[in-house]
């Protein structure tokens, strides 16, 4: 079992369940952090595996048998929730990557079963890293609102082997893997829309008659109270390949990319420019450490329920698509029962 508090000289015993691609940055990201120490890795081979950690083939036996007082979770959705709940159930500390879960009531679910759990539960956030140097930027323009938003993110996609082209164990395909951090931000910003129109398709062209199970490509229409409106549109295989997200106001536009805000005016120039962070493993890692020290008191998750509204806005873009009309977010939230986030 967890430490439920842990002592500030006491090093936390990590167990990773990594993907391929994700093992070794994350491995050198726990490494990095002073309180922690690998004790344990699973979800690679065990030619693949480092040196010098233990290797367990089996990820269920790693949680159950393993002497550790956290886990890292980077896997397909599907298993990372079910993964995450062992060892949750269990008293360790969990980090996962996003999303939180393949549907908001499932989600919900999660975050019942966590709030009387004394112990840590995260995900991976870019907003978290880039929240502060963006609010401040914005607030240095003199009562800046964007009027309208885009989001448009253009990548390279996975291989139909990848879980992220199965419908079983993604939440969904190019929306919510590719465009998850612009979306993060779009809902920390302007908070939820009160209606979204979307379209979906699986348009990639193969020699093979097989294609993904998930979508290629994703296009919504989101209406804001008070009229505001946002466009967003993710693919996969469509170049060129990048990932912004411009709000527009009345006297300028702000654009955010993966590694800057830049202020532009009513003809495109750039007026200021600002850094932002990256995906920094290691910072990730930090903050997963300070949340094992001092875990959320009284069920508050605040940075759970803001991967919340992010999932019910993925899943009103998929809803809409089916069904052809505008579809609200909010309704996800009266029909598990839950307060609406504030508009």
């Amino acid at each position: 079992m967890a430490n439920q508090r842990v002592n500030l000289q006491k090093r936390l015993r990590v167990g990773l369940i990594a993907t391929p691609d994700l093992a070794a940055p994350l491995a050198e990201a726990v490494q990095a952090v002073e309180r922690f120490e690998l004790a344990a890795q699973a979800g690679v081979a065990r030619g693949e595996a480092l040196p010098h950690v233990e290797h367990f083939d089996d990820t269920r036996v790693m949680i159950a048998q393993a002497s550790i007082d956290a886990v890292i979770v980077a896997a397909g959705t599907r298993v990372a929730v079910e993964l995450a709940e062992v060892a949750a159930a269990k008293g360790l500390h969990v980090w996962r990557t996003p999303p939180l879960a393949r549907t908001f009531a499932e989600a919900v679910e999660i975050l019942k079963r966590q709030a009387p759990r004394p112990t840590a539960y995260r995900l991976s956030s870019w907003w978290e890293s880039v929240s502060t140097p963006i609010v401040d930027a914005i607030a240095r323009l003199d009562g800046f609102k964007p009027l309208f938003s885009e989001i448009q993110v253009a990548s390279e996609g996975p291989t139909l082997q990848s879980w992220k082209a199965s419908a079983v164990d993604a939440a969904g395909g190019t929306l919510a893997e590719a465009a998850y951090a612009m979306l993060e931000t779009l809902v920390g910003l302007r908070g939820l829309p009160e209606s979204v129109s979307g379209a979906v398709a699986r348009s990639r062209r193969r020699p093979a008659a097989q294609g993904r199970e998930t979508e290629d490509t994703a296009a919504a229409i989101l209406r804001y109270q008070g009229g505001g409106v946002a466009l967003v549109r993710s693919t996969w295989d469509i170049p060129p390949f990048a990932a912004r997200t411009l709000h527009h106001g009345a006297e300028c536009s702000v654009e955010l990319t993966p590694d800057a805000l830049r202020v532009l005016d009513a003809g495109g120039g750039e007026q200021v420019v600002t850094a932002l962070p990256g995906h920094d493993w290691a910072e990730e890692m930090q903050r997963f450490s300070e949340a094992c020290q001092a875990p959320p008191g009284n069920g508050a998750r605040p940075d759970l329920e803001h991967h919340l509204c992010v999932l019910a806005l993925i899943e009103a873009v998929y809803l809409s698509a089916r069904t052809g009309h505008p579809e609200s977010p909010r309704k996800f939230y009266e029909v598990q029962g839950r307060p609406e986030p504030p508009a």
